[in-house]
């Protein structure tokens, strides 16, 4: 029922974005990187759009901390779950000194 509902709010993606992220407004992670500018990737473990493997990878590229989320899937914030990564999102602002 829940599946159904969120299913039925679901549209097509921009794609001028579409064709950013894939071609044009590639991010120099160099120059984020030596600015050391502070990032939280949250990925969940059952993520079949993007993989837990690819965002570690992406975490490494950015010098990015990287929080994988148990019984989690793409959509984080529609997951039962979502909670627990609203609270990790407050953690690490607070560790890092952003709250």
């Amino acid at each position: 029922e829940e599946v159904e509902r969120h299913f039925a709010r679901i549209q097509e993606d921009s794609f001028r974005a579409y064709l950013d992220f894939l071609l044009f407004a590639l991010p120099d992670t160099r120059r984020i990187r030596e600015r050391g500018t502070p990032m939280l990737i949250l990925a969940g473990a059952s993520d079949r759009v993007f993989p837990p493997r690819e965002l570690r990878a992406l975490g490494e590229m950015y010098n990015a901390d990287v929080t994988i989320l148990p019984d989690t899937a793409h959509d984080v914030m529609l997951e039962a779950n979502w909670q627990a990564a609203a609270d990790r999102i407050i953690s690490w602002l607070k560790e890092s000194g952003i709250d």
